[in-house]
């Protein structure tokens, strides 16, 4: 049932809703729901319907891929995965779009100016300091200008192949199945 609360989130719905037979209204509201109205008879079993809101931090993230490497920094230690390689990106700011926070945390991450590309995929991340969950877009960035400057959030830089991403110390476990994913789609469909 966690599964499926979080796929609900990773495609971005707000609300879930259940039939849920009267004797598990208990494991359900252990999970978040709420019974609302009164009991119905479905299948001659007493039934009531439950919901639960679903809510996350919106953040964003830059797939930034060339010639099969990918671009990772190393978040400066102390901080919230301290140490880790991580894709580019950040927390969106309340009135920004996916594409508009992408621009600024580029800008403010690296000096850079990007063209944010499609959307590759959703990830979901937890936030251990209040159990919350982060709903991240990825987008695809091969295009910017400026050169990379870091900023204090991050110690390093680097651009890796597919095998040394895999033996990276890395915040979050998508990516080596990000950057397959991206450099399948570059090398287009297989005769």
């Amino acid at each position: 049932m966690r599964r499926l609360v979080r796929e609900a989130i990773r495609l971005g719905l707000r609300r879930v809703r259940l039939h849920a037979q009267e004797q598990a209204i208990g494991f359900y509201e252990a999970l978040g729901f709420v019974a609302e109205g009164p009991a119905f008879d479905e299948a001659d079993i007493p039934h009531r319907f439950m919901q639960r809101d679903l809510v996350w931090k919106d953040a964003v993230a830059a797939l930034m891929a060339r010639g099969g490497r990918l671009l990772l920094g190393r978040r400066a230690p102390g901080g919230l995965m301290g140490g880790l390689w991580d894709l580019f990106g950040g927390k969106r700011e309340p009135g920004e779009d996916d594409r508009g926070a992408l621009r600024r945390e580029l800008r403010e991450e690296l000096s850079i100016e990007a063209r944010i590309g499609e959307q590759l995929d959703v990830c979901l991340y937890d936030d251990p300091r209040d159990r919350s969950v982060f709903r991240c877009p990825v987008f695809v960035v091969n295009e910017w200008s400026g050169e990379i400057v870091l900023n204090p959030e991050h110690t390093e830089v680097g651009w890796f192949a597919p095998v040394e991403v895999a033996a990276l110390p890395l915040a979050h476990p998508d990516i080596p199945r990000l950057l397959a994913r991206r450099l399948a789609a570059e090398r287009g469909p297989r005769a």
